[in-house]
């Protein structure tokens, strides 16, 4: 549904795996295009792959929904969601198919699978087209879109990986035998993680850019090579192109971390260089730190233990550390903090000044009594999580 770049590449690649393929759009010229080999004129081997499909006789067009849809197993929603002025996807296209195919799925004698191809919002499906088909016996499916312009028969044929977001898991079963033939590793969540996914993909992709040009920015300030720079940034494929750090949890701290882009950012700014970025980053991550302490004073948390206040496991070193600055934020919203003997000399010694006998502080002699009577326990081996309930 839907034959525009993203449309048009998916049914060529489908029909090329072999599965017989029915295109199906409002502009007539676009189906049109569809069976005489046309298509968007930026996507390379997309007219050869139209062509070989209309010639072995998988791929073919129609000239309406119900024509297309009635006997169809599988209905991929390919339809455009623009932004609009407020900054949101106008999602009345996808709607409106949405919309327009439930009279024609509820003859079906088995229950099709409508996967939403569409970029959609977060919480889209949950929300406005599950309501759409409440009562109706159908299988709703979110299948982002990875391919990007001018590249979509090749990022489709070869894809890091396939999203299928769904809210029973039987349901993505036909769609992972549609991409079978890829090869390609599949992951089944929900609809809402399905969505968020996409929109993170080109977020990164985005921060990417972004921080490359800031850092070749600097670079070009200091009379460096900035490809020399980022070549060897990339070079290291166990941190930085790699998953160590792209895992959600608790924000960074540490000596290192905040002082070397505090340096970057004062470097720059004495050769007249911009770094908008950059000094996000901090802000950001200072943010987090107060968000965490606000939602656990605001939760009820009476105590909070730690079990250790070094910045990360396996050192002994306070510098910068998260625990160390999330134990004086609980303090100050007047939540009792416990910690061993040790981390009470550390605390003085940080801040003498804000310390005093407000009987918001407490030394445990054992991590087990801390993690017992603790509401909350933090520690530099696990991060986060609620008392223990054993006594």
């Amino acid at each position: 549904m839907g034959l525009g770049r993203m449309g048009a590449a998916t049914a060529a690649c489908l029909a090329h795996l072999r599965h017989q393929v029915v295109g199906v759009d409002r502009d007539p010229a676009r189906v049109d295009a569809l069976l005489h080999g046309g298509g968007p004129a930026v996507e390379r081997k997309l007219a050869h792959l139209l062509r070989e499909g209309k010639k072995a006789g998988r791929l073919s067009g129609a000239s309406t929904l119900e024509q297309a849809a009635s006997h169809s197993e599988i209905i991929l929603v390919c339809v455009d969601t623009p932004v609009t002025g407020r900054g949101m996807f106008n999602v009345r296209n996808v709607v409106d198919v949405c919309r327009r195919l439930r009279p024609i799925v509820a003859k079906a004698r088995r229950a099709p699978v409508i996967a939403i191809r569409s970029t959609l919002a977060p919480g889209t499906s949950a929300g406005t087209l599950a309501a759409l088909y409440d009562g109706c016996r159908i299988r709703l499916c979110v299948n982002p879109d990875f391919t990007r312009e001018g590249h979509a028969v090749s990022d489709f044929m070869e894809p890091g990986r396939i999203v299928i977001g769904v809210s029973r898991k039987s349901d993505s079963k036909p769609l992972k035998h549609l991409y079978q033939p890829l090869e390609a590793p599949i992951f089944v969540t929900g609809w809402t993680e399905a969505e968020l996914v996409k929109v993170a993909d080109n977020a990164f992709h985005a921060l990417k850019i972004t921080f490359a040009n800031e850092i070749a920015s600097i670079c070009r300030a200091f009379g460096t090579n900035p490809e020399t720079v980022m070549s060897l940034l990339r070079a290291d494929r166990k941190l930085n192109i790699a998953e160590a750090y792209l895992k959600p949890g608790l924000p960074f701290g540490g000596p290192c971390l905040s002082k070397d882009i505090s340096v970057l950012i004062r470097s720059a700014r004495k050769r007249g260089v911009r770094t908008a970025l950059l000094q996000s980053i901090l802000r950001s991550n200072d943010s987090q730190i107060g968000t965490i302490a606000d939602e656990i004073a605001r939760s009820g948390v009476r105590s909070v233990g730690f079990l250790g206040l070094s910045f990360k496991a396996g050192v002994m070193d306070l510098r910068g550390s998260l625990y160390l600055e999330l134990a004086r934020r609980f303090r100050s919203r007047g939540i009792k903090v416990l910690c061993s003997h040790y981390d009470e000399k550390a605390l003085i010694e940080d801040d003498a000044s804000n310390l005093g006998a407000d009987g918001n502080f407490a030394t445990a002699q054992a991590r087990r009594k801390i993690s017992r009577e603790a509401d909350l326990v933090f520690s530099p081996s696990f991060g986060m999580r609620p008392r223990s309930r054993a006594r």
